[in-house]
């Protein structure tokens, strides 16, 4: 099966914070070659603050 987005396919090998990073990045511009491009820099900004 492939996936229906090109370039997307390949998350299925990504960590779970990479994958969240991707989906969320997509979802909110709706631009995969975006998401595609900054999910890794949104992921190491973002997703792995010790923030509570």
């Amino acid at each position: 099966m492939t996936s229906p987005t090109p370039g997307i396919g390949r998350a299925g090998r990504l960590s779970w914070r990479a994958q969240l990073a991707l989906a969320l990045l997509l979802d909110y511009t709706g631009d995969e070659a975006f998401a595609l491009n900054h999910y890794q820099e949104f992921k190491t900004e973002v997703l792995r603050r010790d923030d509570p």
